[in-house]
């Protein structure tokens, strides 16, 4: 009996999408920056790499798959070559666990000048999107082809997503304190665990589908 090629449930799509592009990495990285920043600085900042990151997001999400079918790469490639990179960011979190350094008191805070620079990089690239996020839009759209409901619902979950780093980012220094950044990335780690999971079942799957391509 022929296997059918399985389709991710919206639930796993958003742990997918939560991984690889949501706010776990994001709120390190945006609470460096504003040291010593006033709050307006914060949220202006915070607004400029969301207005940014989104936009990016949305053209990949868009383009993405209209691209790889011009280049006939196969959804079977897409998953295994995916699996692969996401689970080599999860390794290279696993292995380069340290804890990040205070920064020097006599650290000057960045100035408003700077925030679209900031936004760009390193805020947008490479905290808030990362080659394996990409994997994971271009994964869940080629899913959705021809399936205009599924498409919209996948658009909905990126949005989530883009929401929750924005508020991740507007209150990055109170959950630093409240939560403390050591469990913060405790957490990540655990999470890149579950992320190594999810890649090796995305490897899984794009060898199924080559299979039953094959046949």
């Amino acid at each position: 009996m022929q296997e059918t090629p399985l389709i991710y449930p919206f639930a796993y799509i958003f742990v997918i999408f939560f991984l690889t592009l949501g706010p776990l990495k994001v709120i390190p990285v945006f609470n460096r920056l504003c040291y010593k920043a006033p709050p307006s600085f914060a949220k202006k900042l915070a607004l400029k790499a969301t207005i940014i990151s989104s936009i990016i997001i949305f053209a990949v999400a868009i383009v993405g798959k209209g691209i790889l079918s011009k280049w006939q790469v196969s959804t079977a490639a897409l998953f295994v070559a995916g699996g692969l990179l996401i689970l080599i960011s999860s390794l290279q979190m696993l292995s380069n666990f340290t804890l990040p350094k205070p920064l020097p008191p006599d650290t000057e805070a960045y100035t408003e000048e700077q925030i679209p620079a900031l936004a760009i990089n390193p805020l947008t690239i490479p905290a808030i999107i990362t080659p394996y996020g990409i994997v994971a839009i271009l994964v869940s759209t080629s899913q959705s082809e021809g399936d205009i409901k599924r498409q919209l619902t996948i658009f909905v979950l990126l949005f989530l997503v883009i929401i929750l780093n924005w508020i991740g980012m507007t209150f990055a220094k109170i959950i630093v304190q409240k939560v403390n950044i050591i469990t913060l990335l405790i957490v990540g780690w655990v999470f890149a665990v579950l992320q190594a999971g999810l890649a090796i079942d995305l490897m899984i799957e794009g060898l199924k589908r080559a299979k039953i391509a094959i046949l």
